[in-house]
């Protein structure tokens, strides 16, 4: 298991939401809107897909 954890830089940046936006302007440079599944329905409604760091508790 890696004990890393993410600097709390990476945890700032992603709350404000650059690291997200940084990322989704990536991937839709690749992926038709940037998102493979009904996540295309952010263009209709408004607002971006977060990208996670970390997600427990499912599998």
């Amino acid at each position: 298991m890696n004990q890393n954890k993410p600097t709390s830089k990476l945890i700032s940046d992603f709350w404000k939401g650059k690291t997200s936006e940084e990322l989704f302007e990536r991937a839709k440079k690749v992926s038709p809107g940037g998102v493979h599944s009904p996540v295309r329905s952010f263009r209709s409604v408004g607002g971006r897909p977060y990208f996670l760091l970390l997600q427990k508790g499912l599998r």
